[in-house]
């Protein structure tokens, strides 16, 4: 798991560079064949998305210098514990973006990510759409402690993937409005783009794997 951004990368969030428990999961192998581990794909296309020379802002770019200084003034990033393509960022905020990205990819991630707001509140648009279901998921339970958890001494003795201690106490102010930035960024034109994106590859991807689940049975079948 990277710990820092490694600079000679050209990749703005590189793969990788994520909280202890998205790493684990990155890496947890799949129980049955022909499998897509949509997580993984979700975070490569996050980094391929943040590499430097693609057209347009980078998300991350956007995220961090455009929407959180429109949040609020204080959120403004005027340094950082690195620079990038003359900019200055933060490695946990990099970390707290990848690992929201790489939620998407499991299937509470598409769940919150395709299914429609049947309750639309007064005053609703299309870009206020995923900052209002984090909101509601915000009543119920402190969603913000799960999605950017980072795991402390309470997580230490506990075997497995997912057997952590999920609590507030490891979230900051500024990673609630990191993610609250990247729910305004995924409403947005680039932002919903970039979801179709990933939906179009993830559903290749499952074509691609039950086409080669049908192969093998067909030739188990012949043998």
């Amino acid at each position: 798991m990277l710990t820092k951004h490694p600079l000679q990368r050209l990749s703005l969030a590189p793969f990788g560079l994520t909280t202890a428990l998205s790493w684990r999961r990155l890496h947890c192998k799949p129980s049955m064949g022909y499998r897509v581990n949509q997580e993984r794909m979700s975070a490569r296309l996050w980094e391929k998305r943040n590499r430097a020379g693609v057209p347009g802002p980078w998300p991350v770019e956007t995220i961090i210098h455009d929407i959180l200084p429109g949040i609020s003034g204080r959120h403004r990033t005027a340094s950082g514990d690195f620079e990038f393509c003359g900019k200055p960022y933060c490695t946990r905020d990099i970390a707290t973006l990848a690992s929201v990205v790489q939620w998407l990819g499991t299937s509470g991630g598409q769940n919150f990510m395709d299914t429609p707001m049947y309750r639309k509140p007064k005053g609703y648009t299309d870009a206020k759409e995923f900052t209002l279901k984090l909101a509601r998921e915000n009543r119920t339970h402190n969603y913000y402690a799960f999605l950017v958890h980072r795991c402390d001494q309470r997580c230490g003795g506990r075997k497995g993937v997912f057997n952590c201690v999920f609590s507030g106490r490891t979230v900051t102010e500024r990673d609630r409005v990191v993610v609250l930035g990247l729910m305004r960024w995924l409403g947005s034109e680039n932002g919903r783009q970039y979801l179709a994106d990933f939906r179009a590859r993830r559903d290749q991807a499952w074509k691609d794997a039950n086409r080669r689940r049908r192969r093998q049975s067909e030739r188990r079948r012949a043998a």
